[in-house]
């Protein structure tokens, strides 16, 4: 009896450990965004439809300058 709720309490925290790692999720992209005056931005990609209204957002909307991407 004490075996089995030894081995039912091991693999419990076996799945619940695993379970951590592997649903965690990566964090997005950024575009990274630098206004005139120093500022910086990150504007999330996903949120403009790609890479393409990332940029124009940055350009048009902040009047800053795209710099790259991070995560």
């Amino acid at each position: 009896m004490l075996k089995r709720l030894l081995l039912s309490c091991v693999a419990a925290v076996a799945m619940a450990a695993s379970f951590q790692t592997a649903l965690s999720a990566s964090r997005p992209p950024y575009l990274v965004c630098v206004l005139p005056d120093g500022q910086v931005h990150n504007i999330v990609i996903e949120n403009f439809g790609g890479m393409k209204g990332a940029k124009r957002h940055c350009i048009e909307v902040w009047h800053g300058e795209p710099d790259g991407v991070s995560r």
